[in-house]
């Protein structure tokens, strides 16, 4: 299932057994740069294009938080 979240960020979920998450959220035009990132270490002519659109970071904390391992 397709879900626009911004103007350049779409997130697709896929189906999965119960307790499993499979989601990529794909950035529309955007470079090999972390999204919501903000460092001049990485120029746009080199990396390509960011967003500002989501963070990264907390998505990804945001994912493992609601998904612990189960060990």
């Amino acid at each position: 299932m397709r879900t626009t979240i911004a103007a350049d960020v779409v997130l697709d979920r896929y189906s999965c057994p119960s307790g499993m998450d499979v989601q990529l959220y794909s950035v529309l035009g955007g470079g090999h740069i972390w999204p919501g990132s903000d460092s001049p270490l990485y120029p746009e002519f080199i990396v390509g294009s960011n967003t500002d659109s989501i963070n990264a970071t907390a998505f990804i904390w945001d994912f493992f938080r609601t998904h612990p391992m189960n060990t």
